[in-house]
């Protein structure tokens, strides 16, 4: 661990760069992988409906300007030079499972209406 830290304050630039590698990798990559997988097997979402990547702002957002965000908010904090206290880094964990739950539950909830009008077998 203080061998990261030290190569992080020797080099800033590495931090920006492992932040905006890992949210292109974690917010599109994984994305285009699935993408690619889901057209391999010729699954029928693919066939019918578009997916994120064949939309330009999914490519732009996810695979430029989010991650650019994430490095200038990356910046700002390494600026400040304030770290979190531990009630803060779990509210943010609590907040992002509960906004994770609405989003799972929202799509069962759309999942079992399309299947009930049959769009969905």
């Amino acid at each position: 661990m203080l061998r990261t830290v030290s190569a992080v304050e020797q080099r800033p630039w590495l931090l920006l760069a492992s932040v905006f590698a890992a949210t292109v990798f974690f917010g599109f990559i994984v994305q285009a992988v699935g993408n690619v997988y889901l057209n391999w097997r010729a699954d029928p979402i693919v066939s019918e409906y578009r997916t994120t990547l064949t939309y330009t702002s999914a490519v732009i957002g996810d695979g430029l300007l989010i991650p650019l965000a994430n490095v200038f908010i990356t910046s700002q904090l390494v600026a400040w030079r304030r770290r979190p206290r531990a009630a803060e880094i779990v509210g943010a964990v609590l907040g992002a499972g509960r906004v994770a739950f609405v989003i799972l539950c929202g799509a069962l909830f759309l999942r079992l209406l399309f299947a009930d009008y049959g769009y969905i077998r």
